[in-house]
């Protein structure tokens, strides 16, 4: 394997572990948000809504912008996962090809002795 597809490999595991830390930081964010905005509204975090409820929908509302961050940082999770994935499957491939390679060579010397 060349030192190359180990570099890329590398780095797109670099990649993946920052999605997941990004993913992590959000979901805390719209928790927190989640948190803050039933505090201001009755005086504590313990409630809970009924997800057909206006006041539910109020709540969407309000940490909206928490959310998108989420969905945003869970897609981009995805896109590391996959790049890293296709990173690896080169790799194998490479690997495989080169062991191939390396028991003809040896198969030749072989027959040549």
């Amino acid at each position: 394997m060349s030192l190359a597809t180990l570099a890329e490999i590398g780095i797109k595991a670099l990649r993946l572990q920052e999605a997941i830390d990004k993913k992590r930081a959000a979901r805390h964010a719209l928790d927190a948000a989640y948190s803050t905005y039933k505090k201001r509204r009755h005086g504590g975090s313990g409630v809970r809504y009924d997800r057909v409820s206006d006041e539910y929908s109020l709540m969407l509302m309000a940490t909206d912008r928490e959310h998108s961050m989420l969905c945003t940082a869970k897609y981009e999770l995805g896109l590391a996962q996959r790049s890293l994935e296709r990173a690896c499957k080169r790799a194998q491939k490479e690997l495989k090809a080169g062991a191939s390679a390396e028991a003809a060579v040896r198969r030749i010397m072989e027959k040549a002795a």
